[in-house]
C-alpha cells in the first residue's frame, strides 16, 4: 500500500512556443515573459534576429530581462554587474575581470542558456525542450503548420488599450 497519493506528471508534446509578436517587442529592450513555471528574456540582437535566454544571469541570478542591449557588442548586458552575453549564451565581457584572466569567461559556468528561436509571420516561437532537438520534431508542431491558417501577410495591427480590468469598476 502506498503511504502518499501517487501523481503522474505528463509533460506535454515538445513543440515549437509561439510567445510573441516583434511589433508589440521593443528591439531595444530586453522583455521578460514566462512559459510555465519558468522565466525567459526576449531580446533582438539585429533586426530580424530575436534571441531567447533564462532570465536570470549565471553570476548571481539577477533578470537579465532588467539589463540593457549594447548596439556596439549587439550582446545582452546584465544589470546588476555588467556582464555581458553574445546571442549564443556565451559571457563576452566581465567588467571586473582582467584582460589576463579571460580564460575564465570561457566556463560553461559563465554562460546563459539560449533556445533556438524562429519567426514566422511576425510570430517568434522558442523551442524551450532542453532535451528534445526542434529538428527531430514532427511537422504538426511547427510554425508553418501552426500558423498556416494564416494569409501570408497577416494583417498588423495591433493596439493596447490604456486601461486595465479596474478602469470597468
Amino acid at each position: 500500500m502506498l503511504s502518499s497519493p501517487l501523481v503522474l506528471a505528463l509533460a506535454p508534446p515538445p513543440a515549437w512556443v509561439p510567445f510573441a509578436s516583434p511589433l508589440v517587442c521593443d528591439p531595444d529592450l530586453p522583455s521578460a515573459f514566462a512559459c510555465g513555471s519558468r522565466n525567459f528574456v526576449v531580446w533582438a540582437e539585429t533586426a530580424n534576429n530575436w534571441r531567447v535566454f533564462d532570465d536570470a544571469c549565471p553570476h548571481r541570478l539577477a533578470p537579465l530581462s532588467e539589463g540593457r542591449v549594447d548596439r556596439e557588442a549587439d550582446a545582452l548586458e546584465c544589470a546588476y554587474h555588467g556582464w555581458s552575453f553574445n546571442g549564443c549564451g556565451r559571457c563576452m565581457r566581465i567588467p571586473q575581470l582582467p584582460d589576463a584572466d579571460a580564460a575564465r569567461r570561457e566556463s560553461s559556468r559563465a554562460s546563459v542558456a539560449g533556445y533556438p528561436v524562429r519567426l514566422h509571420k511576425d510570430v517568434v516561437f522558442f523551442w524551450p525542450w532542453a532535451g528534445a532537438d526542434p529538428a527531430d520534431a514532427p511537422a504538426e508542431v511547427s510554425p508553418e503548420h501552426q500558423l498556416s491558417s494564416l494569409p501570408e501577410q497577416p494583417n498588423k495591427y495591433t493596439r493596447e488599450p490604456p486601461y486595465r480590468y479596474h478602469t470597468l469598476d
